[in-house]
């Protein structure tokens, strides 16, 4: 055991870093002695990389800044643990129990995290960019803010977890169970999330532009006024889902399933929406300007005051959709039968276009005229 003259020779002192093995011999002696002498030694900061802790028993044990860099954790013991501001870079913590321990500020850049039990834990703001999370258990994990920049955490457990405005951009979340997070504000650019299950999350203004999350199971999840800019998500599943006010301009949703979503003022410009299930959603007010909506199902869907200008609505089923209240059909590649109904009912939608001087849409009546006449079959 460490010495009292050593550690009465420490605690003048501000933050001695003090590393040497009677410190590790001291730890494995157990976590009473070890929590002792912390209690003593306030100044003192631990330093224990590269130590060999694997399965270990330091539960509830104070490791609060302590170093811990590439020391060996595995299948280690830390149930309520303090690693509050610990340095764990490139540290192996595979399988080890950290359910309910203290981590914020944490970092823990490059960690190996595979399979590690994380229920609970709190991660507040801790650094976890590049780390690897495989098939670990995060359910009900305070994540607030932490940084998981190029994580992997394939397949992993986040069920529940608070990920408010982590930074996960390129961070690979693929087969992730994420039902009921809380990612409001959280940056994803870029990452990866096919076949992730994000049923009733919540990602209210978060960014997902250029995200992958083909076939992802979205259905009830909160997307209010996120940024889903050039994402892939085709064969995703987003009925119920709220995406009122979300940016989705040249994003891809080939099939997508979207029965009853709200996209109410949802930018869909250029957005592939081809063969996509949008029966009784609401578009109301949405921009499908070159939006692509061939062969999709608009079954009773709202169309009040959409912008469908230079739309591609070939092949589409609008039984039951109020779409002689959309806004401007200007362009749109229409089926015959479609045009002759609008031509002959609501001609006024086929020339309404955009002033950019007036800042808002007019009735050409040069082109109102075109339209009328007997011999027009559209564009």
């Amino acid at each position: 055991m460490i010495s009292y003259r050593i550690a009465i020779a420490v605690t003048a002192l501000p933050a001695i870093i003090i590393g040497c093995s009677q410190q590790i011999h001291l730890l494995k002696s157990g976590v009473e002695n070890w929590n002792k002498w912390r209690s003593e030694n306030t100044t003192v900061i631990p330093d224990l990389r590269g130590a060999r802790l694997d399965s270990a028993n330091l539960r509830e044990a104070d490791l609060q800044r302590a170093i811990l860099d590439s020391a060996d954790i595995q299948g280690a013991d830390l149930l309520g643990a303090n690693l509050w501001g610990a340095r764990l870079e490139r540290a192996d913590l595979w399988r080890a129990n950290l359910k309910s321990a203290n981590l914020g500020e944490a970092d823990l850049k490059g960690a190996n995290l595979g399979r590690t039990d994380l229920e609970r834990a709190d991660l507040r703001g801790a650094q976890l960019d590049n780390s690897d999370f495989r098939r670990a258990r995060l359910d009900s994990a305070n994540l607030r803010e932490a940084n998981l920049e190029r994580a992997i955490l394939d397949s992993a457990d986040i069920q529940g977890a608070n990920l408010w405005g982590a930074r996960l951009a390129q961070a690979d979340l693929g087969k992730a169970d994420l039902a009921r997070a809380n990612l409001g504000e959280a940056d994803l650019k870029g990452a990866n999330l096919g076949e992730a299950d994000l049923e009733r999350a919540i990602l209210w203004g978060a960014n997902l532009d250029s995200a992958c999350l083909v076939r992802a199971d979205l259905e009830g999840a909160s997307l209010e006024r996120a940024h889903l800019h050039g994402a892939r998500l085709d064969s995703v599943n987003l009925r119920g889902a709220d995406l009122e006010r979300a940016i989705l301009d040249s994003a891809t949703l080939w099939e997508a399933r979207l029965k009853r979503a709200d996209l109410c003022w949802a930018n869909l410009e250029r957005a592939n929406l081809w063969g996509a299930e949008l029966q009784g959603t609401n578009l109301e007010r949405a921009d499908l300007q070159e939006a692509n909506l061939e062969r999709a199902d608009l079954q009773d869907a709202d169309l009040e005051n959409a912008d469908l200008e230079n739309a591609r609505l070939q092949g589409v089923n609008l039984e039951g959709a109020n779409f002689g209240n959309a806004r401007s059909f200007y362009k749109a590649k229409l089926d015959t039968n479609i045009l002759s109904e609008i031509k002959t009912k609501w001609p006024e939608k086929l020339a309404t276009v955009w002033d950019d001087t007036k800042q808002d849409w007019v009735i050409d009546d040069t082109l109102l005229e075109q339209v009328k006449k007997p011999d027009w079959h559209g564009w």
